[in-house]
């Protein structure tokens, strides 16, 4: 009974590892390598657009997001998610497969409208029913897109574009104007940088030197009483020498 136990346990165990071997990919070798080559190529950017809106004579400026992933080939497609719930208009764009066949010359691109929040994108890649293993992860790519900063259409931010928070698109969590207006004051008196950082003050030699004193002031003040206690009868002696002359 014991043997027959092993022996069921033994079968058992070999068809579930044959189960999985042959989950791990159903591309021989070669064609498993092309394929990890040719996703390697595939990446995602995007860019932001800026239209002219007329309407009747009101005119104004649209901008947008363009979406891109490059580098697909008919072996994969990809799955585009996003880290929050859709709009019913945005389903059409998120949680979606797209093919080769969307593509332009091996680039996908499509429109993202919302710029008022930052948004994280997962863009997920799969071997294609071109391939002899239909369905296989390949890849994962991440992206966020910024939100637009409404503090970047203050004049006071017209020559200040490097600052961190005159930017025109950031992705740090929106802040008060009280903030804004005492961070911008400190990184034009130079206490921080373009990045909101704080900056290390520049010291001069006589800082350096004044700084040491300070540091060691006790210590100095030990050896220069020795000093003196050295020297003092010295003095002694010659003035009692020069007397007796």
């Amino acid at each position: 009974m014991l043997l027959v136990k092993k022996f069921l346990t033994f079968m058992i165990a070999f068809f579930l590892l044959g189960i999985n071997v042959y989950a791990a990919s159903a591309c021989d070798v070669n064609e498993e390598a092309s394929l990890k080559q040719k996703a390697a190529n595939i990446t995602a950017n995007y860019e932001v657009v800026s239209n002219l809106v007329t309407d009747g004579e009101d005119e104004g400026i649209e901008e947008y997001f363009n979406i891109s992933i490059y580098n697909l080939s008919e072996e994969f497609y990809v799955v585009v998610k996003r880290d929050k719930k859709e709009t019913e208009e945005e389903e059409r764009i998120v949680n979606k497969v797209y093919n080769y066949s969307d593509t332009q010359n091996g680039v996908l691109t499509f429109k993202w409208e919302n710029n008022e929040e930052v948004t994280n994108w997962t863009i997920e890649v799969y071997s294609s029913n071109k391939t002899s293993c239909t369905g296989e992860s390949y890849k994962k790519l991440y992206l966020t897109t910024p939100h637009f900063n409404n503090f970047s259409y203050l004049a006071m931010c017209d020559d200040l574009e490097e600052f961190y928070l005159c930017k025109r698109y950031v992705t740090f969590d929106e802040i008060d104007s009280e903030t804004f207006y005492k961070k911008l004051e400190s990184f034009q008196a130079g206490k921080i940088n373009d990045k909101g950082e704080e900056t290390k003050s520049k010291t001069t030699f006589f800082d350096n030197v004044f700084k040491f004193i300070d540091e060691n002031k006790w210590i100095i003040i030990g050896v220069g009483a020795g000093i003196v206690a050295i020297i003092t009868p010295v003095v002694v002696i010659k003035k009692r020498k020069s007397r007796k002359k």
